[in-house]
């Protein structure tokens, strides 16, 4: 965190300097700059606030009485695309989405690693429609997926302490969570809960 406060100095120092030579595209080159170092320290600091509180507050997250089911193991950053109606299990509206969903990852060449992250990570079950990490793919991506209607967003992810039914945890991830989906992370058969804070 100390190295980006000095790039972010460092950058602020530059804007100066190119105010006082009036040199407008460098002094843009800077502001840039500046506004990318400091979104990045505040996501990394919301992160870590967010963590903090979820450590803390776990009843805020999940109900007292399901406490001992999760287990919370770490939080990432994703794209999501939200869905724009609130039936939308009825009609074709799913699979429009998915071929809508499907057209913009392509577009901004993501769709092979999102294919590959969701291989890796099989959903059994949730309602989340269109996601992926930050962290897999570029930022002209990231930039590109925005403009579609892609949000940011903070993604909990728990771990299943406790043997369960499907259906007792789809009951549970339903009464606790909003919006989530559950995996099964492949590699080692594990069923996670991703919870996003939308």
């Amino acid at each position: 965190m100390f190295k980006a406060v000095d790039k972010l100095k460092n950058a602020v120092n530059n804007l100066e300097s190119s105010l006082l030579n009036e040199d407008a595209k460098e002094t843009l080159i800077q502001i840039k700059k500046i506004v990318e170092l400091s979104s990045n320290m505040y996501n990394k600091i919301k992160i870590i606030e967010e963590e903090s509180n979820l450590d803390d507050n776990t009843n805020i997250i999940c109900d007292k009485t399901d406490l001992e089911v999760f287990e919370h193991t770490s939080s990432m950053d994703f794209l999501y695309k939200p869905t724009t109606i609130e039936n939308y299990y009825e009609g074709n509206y799913l699979e429009m989405f998915s071929e809508r969903r499907t057209s913009e990852l392509k577009d901004c060449q993501a769709l092979h690693i999102h294919n590959k992250f969701w291989t890796a990570n099989s959903v059994i079950y949730g309602n989340i429609f269109g996601s992926i990490p930050k962290d897999l793919i570029s930022k002209d991506s990231i930039n590109k997926l925005l403009t579609y209607g892609w949000k940011s967003v903070v993604v909990y992810v728990f771990e299943i302490k406790k043997d369960l039914e499907y259906h007792e945890l789809y009951d549970i991830c339903k009464k606790n969570f909003e919006k989530y989906l559950i995996v099964n992370e492949t590699k080692n058969n594990t069923k996670l809960v991703l919870v996003f804070k939308v």
